[in-house]
């Protein structure tokens, strides 16, 4: 079959794509610009909980990620399931995930709050303390319910539903920023808190998100023969937990060496200068545009590979994973070009420093480029989590996240004769690039043998 009408096969999984991803994507534009009011309203009360604020979350990342991804086996298993008719099952391991998930919470949860009292050693500057320790102690609560809230997140989006949590996600948001604006700066008689408050209003709107989703998913008649099949729930480590195990740990660990090549990154940027820093901290930002597109189509590349295999078409499995990289790059050629020519506005929206701004243009170069590997990693990730063959995942993530982008970032950035703040920023980031679209030829290469 020629390429075009390959392309023209993959058309009709379009819609399903876009039905069950825009969603998620809306939800996490929700999430990011949360944070954005988050950090807004708390650097117009102190600009000393701003920064303490950014060194709790910056710390807390990696950990949070890499916890956040064991609840991503559920997925395929609710999905396949479901496809099956087999309601017994998306019970059993809905109940097991929710078990799974609350151990894992207490465990991360725990170890963080005992690694409360050595954060100095982590470079919390002594005056910040005070500001960043009850801050902190909120925000691992905090990831504890965030935890169980996408149990249920994993379980509705399984079933198909990806507007349920969309729309508590939005709904979370609107009171997380409200209560942000009654307790950061004391309005409406409420104790004027500034960061603390903003923890606790963080803290209440996840509490708020979870009792919503258990109930919708409690309430609705579609939802309720596997709610009662719940109750009836025998418990197994074998046939309920190692199944999840065995398909989050990948997940898990693969998401958490990504951020860890990130964070390497951020090493690196730093040996060369604050404008550099400044500069690698707006050209982070601005590739959440991307990954947040890319992110909803492989969220419902997962669910539809797990529904396409459930039912045996192959050839349909994988022409659901090209036409989610088809999505992606077309989403790449229209944002990237907009963001090339609105470059100045948008570097002003962060700094006006000219240095700053000349590093951060020279930056968007490679960041253009790695569109292409991100789209193939991100889609091929969750094509292989929908189909439940995640063993690569790790092992590929480790040689690209952890040899390939750090050694490459050094080269680039270091040793191939680049001088001055702008272009040694460049070469840093022409390690994502390479690493990056590495890893979506290896993952690609495994999707495509498991669906031959």
């Amino acid at each position: 079959m020629s390429w075009s009408a390959y392309y023209r096969s993959c058309r009709v999984h379009y819609g399903p794509l876009l039905r069950l991803g825009l969603p998620v994507i809306i939800g996490q534009v929700g999430l990011i610009l949360v944070g954005f009011a988050d950090n807004v309203m708390v650097s117009h009360h102190s600009l000393d909980e701003l920064a303490a604020a950014s060194f709790v979350n910056n710390f807390l990342n990696l950990v949070i990620i890499f916890g956040m991804g064991f609840s991503y086996g559920l997925t395929p298993l609710v999905a396949t399931n479901k496809e099956w008719g087999r309601s017994d099952q998306v019970a059993h391991y809905l109940g097991h995930s929710f078990l799974l998930n609350l151990l894992i919470a207490l465990l991360i949860g725990g170890g963080l709050l005992l690694l409360e009292g050595s954060l100095e050693l982590f470079n919390l500057p002594h005056e910040l303390q005070a500001i960043a320790l009850p801050y902190y102690r909120i925000q691992v609560v905090g990831f504890m319910v965030v935890m169980l809230f996408n149990t249920f997140k994993q379980y509705t989006e399984g079933m198909g539903d990806t507007q349920i949590p969309m729309y508590i996600t939005l709904a979370g948001n609107v009171l997380n920023i409200g209560l942000n604006y009654l307790l950061i700066y004391g309005k409406g008689g409420f104790p004027e808190w500034g960061l603390y408050g903003a923890g606790i209003a963080t803290l209440s709107s996840r509490i708020a998100m979870l009792l919503a989703i258990v109930a919708v998913t409690a309430l609705l008649p579609r939802y309720r023969e596997i709610l009662e099949r719940l109750r009836r729930l025998r418990w197994s480590w074998r046939e309920g937990m190692a199944p999840l195990l065995r398909l989050g740990t990948p997940v898990a660990l693969q998401m958490g060496m990504e951020a860890a090549s990130f964070s390497v990154a951020v090493i690196l940027v730093a040996r060369i200068g604050t404008s550099a820093l400044a500069a690698h901290q707006i050209i982070a930002t601005v590739s959440t545009l991307g990954f947040m597109v890319y992110y909803g189509i492989g969220a419902a590349s997962a669910i539809r590979s797990s529904t396409l295999l459930a039912q045996g078409e192959r050839q349909e499995t994988r022409r659901v994973a090209s036409a989610g990289v088809y999505l992606c790059l077309f989403v790449a050629a229209v944002l990237m070009p907009l963001l090339v020519l609105f470059r100045e506005p948008v570097v002003r929206l962060f700094n006006a420093d000219l240095s700053v701004a000349e590093a951060t243009y020279l930056a968007l170069i490679p960041l253009c480029i790695y569109q292409i590997g991100d789209a193939l990693q991100i889609i091929y990730a969750n094509a292989l989590r929908g189909i439940s063959r995640v063993a690569i995942l790790a092992p590929a993530a480790a040689l690209c996240h952890l040899i390939v982008a750090p050694a490459m970032a050094w080269l680039f950035g270091f040793n191939i004769g680049l001088h001055g703040a702008p272009l040694q920023l460049m070469g840093i980031w022409f390690a994502f690039p390479v690493s990056l679209t590495l890893l979506g030829l290896i993952l690609r290469y495994s999707f495509r043998r498991a669906t031959r």
